[in-house]
Order: C-alpha cells, then sequence, then structure tokens
C-alpha cells in the first residue's frame, strides 16, 4: 500500500493539495470530529455560492456564476481548505 505524499492526499476520489490553511483544517478536524467539520464545510461552501450567485445576479454577470464558483473551488483547493 502506498503512502500519501505530503503534497496531495486523496479526498473523495480526487487528490486535495496540501496548501498553508491545511494545518488549520487539520486541527479542526481534531476539535470538531470528521464529521462535524464536513457539515460545517459544507454549510460554508454553501453560502459562498449563494454570494457568488447574488453577486452575479446584481451586477449583470450570470454567464460567469458557474466560472467563478469552480474557481472559488481551485483556490479552496490549492490554499489547503479541502484537505
Amino acid at each position: 500500500m502506498q503512502k500519501p505524499s505530503l503534497n496531495a492526499l486523496s479526498m473523495g476520489g480526487n487528490k486535495a493539495k496540501f496548501g498553508i490553511f491545511s494545518p488549520v483544517v487539520y486541527l479542526a478536524k481534531l476539535a470538531l470530529g470528521e464529521a462535524k467539520l464536513n457539515k460545517l464545510r459544507g454549510k460554508v461552501i454553501s453560502l459562498h455560492s449563494q454570494a457568488i450567485t447574488e453577486w452575479c445576479l446584481q451586477y449583470g454577470a450570470y454567464n460567469l456564476r458557474l466560472k467563478l464558483i469552480k474557481m472559488a473551488k481551485r483556490n479552496g483547493d490549492e490554499l489547503g481548505f479541502l484537505i
């Protein structure tokens, strides 16, 4: 069995990158437990997606909505929030 590398850990079939905020996520996982952390993460992602949608509607840029949400996910992965 292969050991996971420090640069990328498996998450949901994808490789989550180890970023600057990864240690904070690990501490939150220890403090809250994985189930509560995933519930909190889901709420935050949902609120962020809603904020992006509202911004797109307000400024008439609804066609950018999906691109902005994908960019937010990619940035969260690079910063280590999705570890």
